[in-house]
């Protein structure tokens, strides 16, 4: 299963060539993260017993091929690369919109994404212009006390594992 939303490149994005900057990607990312999140019925920050459960960042990378410019509608597919004791490595791939056949098209787009079976990488001629990285730890946060890694929660884990996709990142 693959998470999948659609984004433009908003004037603020871009730098004086109109291109979108490169640090605007770790945004995308995190706000795609949120939508997967919240499509899965959780938030970034979720109450627990006498203590929030939240999931800070650990490592983030991100990768270009092309550049993007200003207006541009492209997709965003979110996958799991990898589910550890705590920590969940979420894959970001970032797909031109225009022309590419299946794409939901943007007037249509659900509001925060949607899931598909399909992936849009499935066609080795399909490169994404940019991929990402991004580790989150599932973690304990009490008032008063530092972050506590913990383990992620069975419920979570069945679901997160559904997005699993081990393949290398193309």
């Amino acid at each position: 299963m693959y998470f999948q939303k659609l984004e433009r490149v908003e004037f603020r994005d871009t730098d004086a060539a109109g291109i979108a900057h490169f640090s605007v990607f770790f945004n995308w990312m995190e706000q795609s993260e949120h939508a997967f999140l919240r499509h899965l019925g959780w938030s970034v920050v979720q109450p627990g017993d006498g203590f929030k459960i939240s999931w800070p960042r650990v490592s983030a990378q991100c990768d270009y091929a092309r550049p993007v410019r200003f207006e541009d509608v492209f997709g965003v597919q979110v996958d799991v690369a990898k589910i550890g004791r705590s920590s969940c490595v979420y894959r970001f791939r970032f797909l031109d919109a225009v022309g590419v056949s299946g794409l939901v098209d943007p007037i249509g787009d659900p509001v925060g994404g949607w899931t598909s079976q399909r992936d849009w990488f499935q066609d080795a001629a399909v490169r994404p212009f940019a991929q990402g990285l991004v580790t989150a730890v599932c973690c304990r946060v009490s008032p008063d006390r530092p972050h506590e890694s913990m383990e992620i929660p069975d419920a979570w884990r069945e679901k997160l594992e559904s997005f699993v996709h081990r393949e290398e990142t193309r």
